[in-house]
């Protein structure tokens, strides 16, 4: 994928395996890993040392 919209095929696949709830959840949960993502890599946080 190049990003853009979601295909709606994808979604209602999303909705029929996942829920309503589900496929909402997923878009919330990848939107806020996106977030946090871009935000320790502008502020160049490493990888603990113990991990």
């Amino acid at each position: 994928m190049n990003g853009g919209t979601l295909p709606r095929p994808a979604w209602d696949q999303a909705v029929t395996l996942f829920g309503q709830h589900g496929a909402n959840e997923m878009v919330y949960l990848v939107g806020l890993y996106c977030m946090v993502s871009i935000t320790l890599n502008g502020f160049a946080v490493g990888v603990p040392k113990d991990a």
